[in-house]
């Protein structure tokens, strides 16, 4: 690889101000400062993801200075005229890409350093530079700042091993390299979208002949969260220790990559009944299920009420019992009503996003799949083991055959087709299918 690689970088950005003179009001985010690269060092594609924010402060000052008056209550009608404006000067963030370079990074000893064959996506992607940009804290260490200043958010990988840290013995790097999916830990350095990538070794997992890079750039960032929602939070039996009596399970949003994984861990472990919620992508749910055994699917396009109707009649006919443990892994107020409808009061609920929900005495927990990386009990708790017998299990179940990737849609133009897949992924224009992207297809590489 030449020793000076153009990188192609991504840059979540709002559109621009609408206002005369409010141009360069715009950018307060700041350049990620990729200092004394040397000539000869090695350089890496990545892309790099975040917001650039309006002052807002200026922005107020200088409608001030024309004679504006800012006004943040638009509940009155004298109001609303005046807000409105206002609020028309900041159009729907979209995502944006610019230019970057970096060293191929450095595995640190527990690390594995993975040259990226295909990146997955996750609408986190996008997500996670939106909740940045509403930041406004103190310029710290935290994942707001550091998403502000920029950083390559892919977290799914797929290639092969390029080198290992001291320590690693799972892996190696002799003639090819070991074909492997990984998990690279949020936040960090060394992500997806990039020829190369960082994983730590117990969330990095063996492919399979049979499996392609395709598919397991679906898998990691999706189904981890699922086996930790799954297995940690609502305690439901594991493939290793699978159910030995009827467990009727309920996921709402289940042609959701992670709802797809939930449903596909829990058939593994044996769990059943499955009930299954979603929309267009009912056909591919369906093709998950085991009718055998008690699984169905409905479709909530038919109305809250026509679900909740519908599962409470398919529970008494097959006298399947209670339904003691939800899942939901987007978050809306139809999914509240028919998970707190259907789950018993003494049951439990896990929501994937952040949420006011009020369940009342169900008891409601929230998964946070960065857990796995963690091993000193903070933040969401410490699932470092959860996710390393996970992954190893990955490897069996896929060689098996009784696990699969999700489906997929390749976007054409490696790095530079993150752009628009991000933006189509904001724009809800994906339904049981991962974008991913071949690093090979760049133009330019």
């Amino acid at each position: 690889m030449a020793s000076e690689s153009v990188t192609k970088g991504f840059r979540f950005n709002h559109t621009g101000i609408r206002v005369a003179h409010l141009e360069n009001i715009l950018c307060c985010s700041q350049e990620q400062n990729l200092s004394k690269i040397h000539k000869d060092c090695p350089m890496d594609r990545f892309v790099k993801l975040c917001f650039t924010v309006p002052d807002i402060d200026a922005t107020m000052k200088h409608f001030k200075s024309i004679n504006v008056n800012i006004v943040k209550d638009a509940g009155t009608a004298e109001n609303q005229e005046v807000a409105a404006s206002f609020l028309g000067c900041f159009p729907s963030a979209e995502v944006k890409c610019e230019i970057e370079s970096a060293p191929i990074p450095e595995p640190k000893d527990k690390q594995v350093l993975i040259k990226v064959v295909v990146s997955g996506s996750n609408p986190k992607d996008w997500k996670v530079p939106t909740w940045a940009a509403e930041y406004n804290g103190p310029d710290n260490d935290s994942w707001q700042t550091k998403a502000k200043s920029g950083m390559n958010h892919g977290d799914d990988i797929a290639g092969v091993v390029e080198k290992v840290g001291k320590d690693v013995i799972a892996f190696k790097t002799e003639q090819k390299g070991d074909r492997v999916g990984a998990f690279h830990e949020m936040q960090a350095p060394g992500g997806s979208y990039a020829e190369y990538g960082l994983a730590w070794e117990h969330t990095t997992f063996h492919l399979p002949a049979s499996t392609s890079f395709e598919e397991a750039a679906t898998i990691p960032l999706a189904a981890l969260t699922a086996a930790v929602a799954v297995f940690k939070n609502l305690k439901l039996p594991t493939p290793w220790l699978p159910a030995t009596e009827s467990t009727p399970f309920i996921v709402y949003g289940a042609s959701s990559s992670v709802g797809s994984y939930a449903i596909k861990l829990a058939r593994n472990s044996n769990i059943h009944p499955i009930i299954a919620v979603a929309g267009k992508g009912t056909p591919h749910v369906e093709s998950l299920l085991d009718r055998s055994k008690g699984d169905a699917v409905f479709d909530y396009r038919k109305g809250t009420e026509e679900t909740i109707k519908g599962i409470r009649a398919h529970l008494k006919s097959g006298k399947y019992g209670e339904v003691r443990h939800g899942l939901d892994p987007g978050i809306g107020e139809p999914s509240k009503q028919v998970l707190t409808e259907i789950v018993v009061s003494d049951g439990a609920i896990n929501l994937v996003l952040p949420s006011d929900w009020d369940t009342g005495k169900i008891a409601k927990t929230k998964t946070t799949v960065g857990s796995v990386h963690t091993v000193d009990n903070s933040g969401s708790g410490d699932n470092h083991n959860l996710g390393l017998v996970t992954c190893r299990w990955f490897t069996e179940a896929l060689e098996k055959g009784t696990f699969t990737a999700h489906p997929y849609e390749v976007r054409p133009g490696g790095l530079e087709a993150v752009q628009q897949a991000l933006q189509d992924l904001k724009d809800g224009k994906n339904s049981a299918s991962k974008y991913v992207f071949r690093i090979a297809d760049t133009p330019g590489l």
